[in-house]
């Protein structure tokens, strides 16, 4: 059984609502693999005692004594292994029950008419030619419905207002814009709204004309 791989978490490590919820989810699903390999080893146990495990038997036949201790000892597991399976209930119960709000924006740009889609979120991005044409892919990745979910590009300007999203769920708007050579950017924004609360990301998308 190998130990999960964790971001280092310092002072100065930021993560975001996808990544809390993300890293929860990890320990809960970590936590349930090792009570199975507990599991499994006790019925290994109780399988080697009765001399059923495969090309494992015990050099004597057991006595009573023996499995009246192996079945005390497996027992004692046992409780301990509910024990920490409520415990895991209340920790996956209380992370669905609590919203947690969340969305992102990853922005797409595209040189030739749609064909290929650049995540160019490093200058000098890719080469083009002719009008670009953006992607943009905004997905819920909370557990509660958006509302009043807008997009909004620095170039292009409004692209979506006041949609409903809700939790996992994505939606794609595509747009054209005009061409303007050397070196360009452009930041796509989106927000979204649970009651209150206000959550928002960020994309940038970057081209280039060709030297």
């Amino acid at each position: 059984m190998s130990f999960p791989t964790i971001p280092d978490i310092d002072a100065t490590i930021s993560i975001n609502r996808n990544d809390v919820v993300n890293l929860l989810l990890a320990s809960i699903a970590f936590e349930e693999l090792g009570l199975a390999h507990i599991i499994n080893a006790e019925a290994e146990k109780i399988q080697y005692i009765l001399g059923t495990l495969l090309e494992q038997t015990p050099t004597e036949p057991p006595t009573q004594d023996d499995l009246i201790k192996i079945n005390k000892s497996v027992n004692q597991t046992l409780r301990t292994v509910i024990k920490s399976q409520m415990l895991l209930q209340f920790k996956l119960e209380d992370l669905i029950e609590n919203p947690l709000p969340s969305i992102t924006i990853k922005k797409y740009v595209s040189g030739d008419g749609g064909e290929t889609w650049n995540d160019a979120d490093s200058p000098p991005g890719p080469s083009i030619t002719t009008d670009p044409m953006f992607k943009f892919v905004i997905t819920n990745t909370g557990n509660v419905t958006l509302t009043g979910v807008s997009v909004t590009d620095s170039v292009l300007g409004p692209i979506s207002i006041g949609g409903i999203l809700p939790p996992g769920a994505y939606f794609e708007e595509i747009r054209t814009g005009t061409f303007i050579g050397g070196d360009q950017s452009n930041t796509a924004t989106v927000i979204g709204y649970y009651s209150d609360q206000q959550v928002e990301d960020s994309d940038v998308a970057y081209y280039t004309e060709p030297t």
